[in-house]
């Protein structure tokens, strides 16, 4: 199973060639303002430079305690390094900001998920899913709660709507590959492992063993 979780960054309609060296001179013209050191933490987070990333997010929530951005990209960062009771007091801070905060509520899920607190994840999963029906990182999790339930038609549903709104979702992909094995729909699961590889997604050497013996 493959959990998602989403970061934010401060709305902007431009589009810029490079992201790092943009916010680098805001942060250096305005070192007292909390977003630069965000949105400059965010290009870090989704290039994977998680060390570059940690002390920027930090130095915002410094800065701007309350801003909910900052504290729901911490919070996410903190989650992806498995620090989780962090995690939860930067993401639940967010959510006070900004209570429609369909991100933070994700994460949140998504620290529940870890915990093994499925009851709680779907729950939180769900009300990302109220304030932002689109969203499909909290529909692929809620999938991954059904999965670990052991509903794998409705796991597969959610996959499936996941899919129709974003074709490149590697997680959807991945998780609909383990779901068509278990279900004996042999084909099925090549096809969506195969799509999930093609996103960078590893399969787990157990289920890529697994699966040669159908292709």
């Amino acid at each position: 199973l493959v959990l998602a979780a989403g970061i934010t960054t401060w709305q902007r309609n431009e589009v810029w060639s490079n992201v790092e060296s943009l916010w680098g001179e805001v942060l250096k013209k305005s070192p007292g303002k909390s977003r630069p050191y965000n949105n400059l933490g965010d290009f870090y987070f989704k290039t994977r430079q998680f060390a570059k990333a940690m002390p920027l997010f930090e130095k915002a929530v410094q800065i701007e305690p309350n801003s909910a951005a900052a504290c729901n990209n911490l919070g996410c960062l903190l989650w992806y390094n498995g620090r989780l009771d962090e995690s939860e007091k930067y993401v639940r801070r967010a959510i006070a900001s900004k209570n429609r905060f369909y991100q933070a509520y994700n994460i949140l899920g998504s620290i529940y998920f870890n915990r093994g607190n499925l009851d709680s994840a779907e729950i939180f999963f769900r009300e990302s899913l109220k304030h932002k029906p689109g969203f499909v990182d909290a529909r692929a999790n809620l999938g991954a709660v059904y999965m670990q339930h052991r509903e794998l038609d409705r796991a597969a549903a959610e996959y499936t709507k996941v899919l129709a709104e974003a074709p490149n979702h590697p997680q959807a992909n991945y998780n609909l590959a383990l779901i068509y094995f278990d279900q004996q729909k042999y084909a099925l699961s090549v096809q969506y492992a195969d799509r999930a590889k093609s996103l960078g997604l590893a399969l787990a050497p157990s289920f890529a063993a697994r699966l040669e013996q159908y292709r």
